[in-house]
């Protein structure tokens, strides 16, 4: 029987074709426009969404490509992307406190174009918001979660930092741009690591190592929780804990490098991408990422 297709230039898009010049093209593995990733629930604290939060999330298991290339291990999204090209990347790194004070410590919105690869696996971690104590203004908290796009191998695509505990409204004390980690009286990690911490404080952590002092958030290669502070947890995606005495010890935002734990407040996380950053704004909630095929 002859094919009622061949001369009609009909092309399967799941298959491999040539155009003359170009050599071979790969068809998308799935329809894909935008969608927003999220930690599942906005829940505060220094663990992330296991797999049965988004099986039971809407928002996420009505998507075409949810059963077969997405996957959540120990609270890190692994996400398939549909075809090579170029994505509009927004990132949020999640605010240090529980979201009870107007001027909290936020984390930083970015956004970058960034070339995908068809078929790669990528890794996707949703900072969530540090905890506060007792629910007191005079207290230590916890400092938000950074959020992390990365490749399987951990190298960085875009990373968002999240918000340092502590209630102030310094620039200080928010996500930062650049990929240092705020300083606060103790130094901010640089060039991926975590940021430095009074002793019942704890850093944030970075993209390679963790935060420093006793609660620090734990560096993304370790998982990314957060700070296991007697006060106040850490958001997930790094974020340091926070002591039980008042002016000692906030934690620090975690991010690509995280930020620094101090008495009075932690430093905001340092932020990343593989291609230039155009700062959107401040977060004063959890973490999310927002992909865009252009």
């Amino acid at each position: 029987m002859s094919n009622p297709f061949l001369g009609l230039g009909f092309k399967n898009p799941f298959i491999t074709f040539s155009r003359p010049g170009l050599g071979p093209v790969l068809g998308a593995l799935y329809d894909f426009t935008t969608f927003t990733f999220t930690s599942g629930l906005l829940i505060a604290g220094r663990t992330g969404p296991s797999q049965a939060t988004f099986d039971a999330n809407a928002t996420y298991n009505s998507q075409v490509w949810y059963s077969s290339y997405f996957s959540v291990t120990d609270g890190i999204q692994y996400w398939t992307a549909p075809s090579t090209g170029s994505y509009t990347i927004r990132a949020a790194g999640a605010a240090g406190l529980s979201g009870q004070n107007a001027n909290g410590n936020k984390g930083i919105i970015i956004e970058s174009t960034i070339e995908l690869t068809r078929g790669q696996q990528y890794k996707i971690l949703c900072g969530r918001m540090g905890g506060i104590y007792i629910n007191a203004s005079s207290y230590p908290s916890g400092g938000g979660g950074g959020t992390f796009m990365t490749t399987l191998d951990n190298t960085p695509v875009i990373i968002a930092g999240g918000g340092g505990g502590g209630f102030s409204n310094l620039a200080s004390s928010n996500g930062q741009s650049g990929t240092s980690g705020a300083s606060t009286g103790f130094s901010g990690g640089t060039d991926g690591n975590g940021g430095a911490a009074y002793i019942n404080g704890g850093g944030g952590g970075g993209l390679l190592t963790d935060g420093g002092g006793n609660y620090g958030g734990d560096a993304f290669v370790n998982g990314g929780l957060g700070g296991d502070g007697p006060g106040s947890d850490g958001g997930f995606g790094g974020g340091g804990g926070g002591y039980v005495t008042a002016g000692q010890g906030n934690g620090g935002g975690g991010g690509y490098s995280g930020g620094a734990g101090s008495g009075s407040l932690g430093g905001g996380g340092g932020s990343y991408s593989q291609t230039s950053i155009t700062t959107i704004g401040l977060n004063q909630s959890y973490g999310y990422l927002i992909i865009t095929k252009i």
